[in-house]
């Protein structure tokens, strides 16, 4: 036959299992009281003593409302996340953060579609779009200027003629002199010349209005 002795248990242990249950950080004191809390209660139950076991329930009561701030915590970020609330201002991009409006020239590529309201006397950014969406202009051309300082107004507008030549008929298909299309360009000021800006961007105009498709090929 054999046997085992339950452990000493004192008043001391529910009352320490009472503390932990109270003073319990982050649940895990509510493990260390609950283990405590049934060590009198199973000691209660062998002996019949009933040292501490008014504490011990006392203990589990309040662990078990702990536990249950935890179900109920995780059911709320499980359900409605964890988002952060935002105001106007955070809600509002950083200049520049849109990649379809226009800075300078430096963002323009051989293709581009762009929206410009200064063609209908407009204020507001130029925007890059899809080419089968409404616009103004369509880049068919990026000159490079190979020089390192600004070569001047009258140097640009010769490097300018360009984009009424090789570039346009290439593009659009036809000479430019037997086009309907208008053509614009615009390069850097004396200001703006750095050492990534200096191109003459070549742009295409119908006459009639916006565009809604590329006039790659045109042949207009």
């Amino acid at each position: 036959m054999g046997g085992h002795a339950p452990a000493t248990v004192t008043d001391a242990t529910a009352g320490w299992a009472l503390a932990w249950s109270i003073l319990s950080c982050c649940y895990i004191g509510n493990v260390v009281s609950t283990v405590m809390a049934l060590r009198v209660l199973s000691h209660a139950r062998l002996t019949g003593e009933d040292r501490g076991k008014g504490l011990a329930i006392a203990a589990l009561a309040i662990n078990a409302l702990g536990l249950g701030s935890l179900v109920v915590t995780g059911y709320v970020l499980a359900v409605f996340g964890t988002s952060e609330t935002t105001t106007a201002y955070d809600a509002l991009p950083p200049v520049n953060a849109d990649p379809a409006v226009v800075m300078s020239i430096g963002d323009l590529e051989y293709g581009d579609c762009l929206v410009d309201p200064s063609f209908r006397d407009e204020e507001g950014d130029v925007r890059r779009v899809e080419c089968d969406t409404r616009h103004d202009v369509e880049v068919f051309e990026m000159l490079p200027v190979d020089v390192v300082d600004f070569p001047g107004e009258k140097a640009i507008e010769r490097r300018a003629r360009a984009c009424y030549r090789k570039a346009f008929s290439t593009f659009v298909g036809i000479a430019y002199a037997r086009s309907e299309l208008e053509v614009t360009w615009f390069a850097p000021s004396s200001e703006g010349w750095s050492s990534d800006l200096q191109y003459v961007a070549c742009l295409l105009v119908d006459p009639k209005g916006p565009l809604d498709e590329s006039l790659y090929h045109a042949q207009r």
